[in-house]
């Protein structure tokens, strides 16, 4: 009864890294949009991507630990920084991986 139901096969295929950096990519200019509604401008260099990209991705999730990631590794970070007011509104940021670190410069 089932397989009669069925009228096509969709064929999923692995992610490259590629694939996973613009993921990142997309999760990161989402993250910086929302920056920008506190007027803080982030600048994300390759080197985050390539960094996220290794460690958010996961042969058997795919690429579901990237949101992971991206929160305990770039917002967390954030969130510290504007508490103790490194980061202010109207800042412009660059953010970058230096020794498999996030670095966050104005």
């Amino acid at each position: 009864e089932f397989l009669n139901r069925v009228d096509e096969i969709i064929v999923f295929h692995q992610l490259n890294e590629d694939h996973v950096k613009q993921i990142c990519k997309i999760m990161l200019d989402n993250f910086a949009k929302r920056l920008e509604q506190n007027q803080i401008k982030a600048e994300f260099d390759d080197s985050v991507l390539a960094l996220l990209a290794k460690e958010g991705f996961d042969p058997i999730y795919g690429a579901r630990p990237i949101r992971r990631a991206i929160s305990t590794r770039i917002e967390d970070l954030f969130a510290e920084k504007m508490l103790e007011g490194e980061i202010k509104n109207g800042d412009v940021v660059r953010v970058y991986s230096e020794n498999g670190k996030i670095v966050i410069k104005k």
